[in-house]
């Protein structure tokens, strides 16, 4: 199978899953591929490493409308907003299990997130 093709899959899969959410937040952004691509009207990144945040604002500039330097586990203790989704794609298996847990129970309370967590 074409790896391009994988990827024209995941995106379409990411798009019908967000159709309804105006508002994302992506933990563990990196460079901001998967959240400059979706069609919330609100995109809000996480990352802990400054050059993958300097890479999504060259890349994407206005598309990501705020960009957060920071651990995901520390920022989402203290994160008071909701947003319609949270994106934890291709990043929370990096963490050790307790706090992938603490992450997800955070994450999918309904005072967090409102429609989706992924």
């Amino acid at each position: 199978m074409n790896p391009g093709h994988r990827i024209d899959e995941f995106y379409t899969c990411l798009l019908v899953s967000l159709a309804e959410c105006d508002s994302v937040l992506e933990l563990g952004c990196g460079v901001g591929d998967k959240l400059a691509r979706t069609p919330c009207s609100l995109r809000v990144g996480v990352d802990a490493f400054r050059p993958y945040l300097d890479m999504a604002v060259l890349k994407w500039g206005p598309r990501l409308h705020e960009l957060h330097l920071a651990e995901a586990v520390e920022y989402m203790a203290k994160e008071v907003r909701v947003f319609d989704a949270i994106l934890l794609i291709d990043f929370i298996e990096h963490l050790p299990k307790d706090q992938g847990k603490q992450l997800l129970d955070r994450c999918h309370d309904q005072e967090v997130a409102r429609l989706a967590v992924l």
